[in-house]
């Protein structure tokens, strides 16, 4: 009976179809957020994949670099996120490998939020940092702050508005950034990392309260 009920591992996932994104534009973003390449991907089978490159300063070296591809999934209209590695082929043509699709937390219902939070950069000497988180959901949260992070940071957020419901800390990692409207001040959008069912049961009860004292206008 607990093999029937057991949640399918990593290993028994069905690996994405690529193909389904072939001729999708993309962008590359930086480290900090910033689109520094925009593409299409051509990928008529499971065993080719390349990149045209259509805008963007290009390497003077062939590679291989690792990237972070945004794009649009073509089906729901949702923000997708493809790793990869790319190797100069010829000219504008790139071939793309180890390519690993991202999942968005978008699939979660998110509330607007107002609250500061301590960041504790877990990948660069452990430096702590402080920030706003602006919205919230079971699946991650978005944050502003006078920081600069990079893309792919692991950051550490503790909180007293965390701490209401239980929950000491939570890990999540940077997807992608962008700049407000304020000088200085950089919006960057996470995914929780590593949550237990007991974490993720209490995140539900504080997008609630949180859905609570601050409805929709």
């Amino acid at each position: 009976m607990a093999e029937k009920n057991r949640e399918p591992s990593i290993a028994d996932r069905k690996p994405p179809d690529f193909k389904r994104y072939d001729g999708l534009r993309v962008e590359g973003l930086n480290r900090d957020g910033r689109v520094r390449l925009r593409a299409e991907l051509s990928i008529p089978s499971v065993e080719e994949a390349e990149m045209i490159w259509i805008s963007g300063a290009r390497p003077e070296k062939p590679g291989p670099f690792r990237v972070l591809l945004r794009g649009e999934d073509p089906d729901d209209e949702q923000e997708i996120y493809i790793r990869g590695v790319i190797r100069r082929i010829d000219g504008d043509y790139w071939e793309l490998n180890n390519m690993r699709l991202e999942q968005t937390e978008r699939r979660f219902y998110r509330v607007t939020t107002d609250f500061d939070a301590d960041a504790v950069i877990l990948n660069r000497h452990r430096i702590r940092t402080n920030c706003r988180v602006v919205n919230l959901s079971e699946g991650g949260v978005s944050i502003e702050t006078d920081v600069k992070y990079w893309i792919e940071d692991r950051l550490e957020l503790t909180s007293e508005t965390f701490e209401s419901v239980g929950l000491s800390s939570l890990v999540c990692e940077i997807l992608r950034g962008w700049e407000t409207h304020i000088p200085g001040i950089y919006g960057y959008g996470c995914e929780f990392l590593g949550l237990n069912d007991a974490q993720r049961q209490r995140l539900y009860r504080l997008v609630m309260n949180q859905r609570w004292q601050n409805p929709p206008e």
